[in-house]
């Protein structure tokens, strides 16, 4: 005998939910964030928006496309429209929504590539260690792998890959911002410390046409370096250099710009690299720091983009060990390096803060 089972007509929707119950506690809909979190990443890596730009497909088409198990991705193909990416169009057929929409290949943002990244496993085991890093200090990424992030992924090439692929797409979506921020073109020669492929140095380059410049990372992060280069129209200005930022850093030039650096380490190591640049710096010359920066306070009604730059430190507390700052704490580390801190600016449309430093007129 089944039991019998009646529901009440939806017409008031979704936004008639129980006063009291799990549907509206938001700490029980954090804990269910996993599950929105993984669907995005399914979507994301089978490719979905892109099968469905051109107009709805059954689950059939999908999974045949895919080749996905077809009763499997039934499901979650339903459980993309909850979320809002996805909308049934008919039986057994769906179609792309405008929240889908920025899971597409040729996005002009960066959020395909985000959302594998953060959802790969290593993130995510990272993550499910946080319990271990909060009461040991230890990186839930070292507690998971046994090695740092830098090492897990000189040994994932692919994972490697999807990173400075993400890293890239961001460095191009807040160049404008950076360029407009600040006075790039009264210096001649700019070294990009760590700067991988290129994509920063090359973007400025290209703006400043009398500037010359200098790339600087490991032999594996300037490997693809001469086509990024050769591609913006800025090879024949601008040397490739391969060295440890922990041991030295190449001299010449009178603005030294990291992106995304000192956040990657521990207090010690951030030192010894900004010592390195100290070295190698002029008196006349300029530090540049291109980091997300922590306001001094944060409560609850903290909008969106502090948001972005807490979770930004919470990710480098179980991944790398190293952390985000504020203007003071960057001050101070600064100073122990033999830097004067001499201004922030903001680089709009995103998270990021330039901090200008000049070397200490004491040692």
């Amino acid at each position: 005998m089944h039991a019998r089972t009646t529901s009440a007509p939806d017409a008031a929707g979704e936004s008639e939910r129980p006063k009291n119950g799990y549907l509206v506690n938001p700490v029980v809909e954090m804990s269910g964030a996993m599950i929105a979190a993984q669907l995005a990443n399914v979507a994301a890596r089978l490719g979905i928006a892109d099968l469905l730009k051109d107009g709805p497909k059954t689950v059939a088409e999908v999974a045949g496309a895919t080749s996905a198990h077809e009763p499997s991705l039934r499901r979650v193909l339903r459980g993309m429209a909850c979320y809002g990416l996805l909308r049934e169009a008919g039986p057994e057929r769906y179609e792309l929504t405008s929240l889908g929409t920025m899971l597409r290949s040729d996005s002009a943002d960066q959020t395909r590539s985000l959302v594998m990244m953060s959802c790969d496993d290593s993130q995510w085991q990272s993550w499910g260690n946080l319990l271990h890093t909060v009461m040991t200090g230890e990186t839930g990424f070292d507690h998971a792998f046994g090695m740092n992030s830098f090492e897990y992924y000189a040994t994932r090439p692919e994972v490697a890959a999807e990173f400075h692929q993400t890293m890239a797409e961001n460095t191009r979506a807040i160049v404008p911002g950076v360029l407009a921020a600040y006075p790039f073109d009264g210096y001649s020669t700019i070294v990009d410390v760590g700067g991988g492929s290129g994509t920063l140095l090359s973007e400025i380059l290209k703006a400043l046409p009398d500037t010359k410049g200098v790339l600087f990372d490991t032999e594996h992060g300037i490997r693809k370096a001469g086509s990024v280069l050769d591609f913006a129209g800025v090879a024949d200005r601008c040397a490739v250099v391969a060295g440890d930022f922990f041991e030295a850093v190449p001299r010449g030039g009178d603005l030294y710009l990291l992106k995304d650096i000192v956040h990657d380490w521990d207090e010690d190591r951030v030192r010894r690299i900004l010592s390195c640049c100290r070295e190698a710096l002029p008196a006349h010359g300029r530090l540049l720091l291109l980091e997300q920066m922590l306001p001094a306070v944060i409560d609850e009604r903290a909008g969106f983009r502090t948001r972005a730059t807490i979770m930004a430190d919470l990710t480098m507390l179980v991944s790398t060990g190293g952390r985000e700052r504020t203007e003071t704490e960057f001050a101070d580390l600064l100073a122990e390096a033999g830097f004067t801190l001499t201004g922030t600016y903001a680089v709009t449309a995103s998270n990021y803060h330039l901090v200008e430093a000049r070397p200490s007129t004491e040692d």
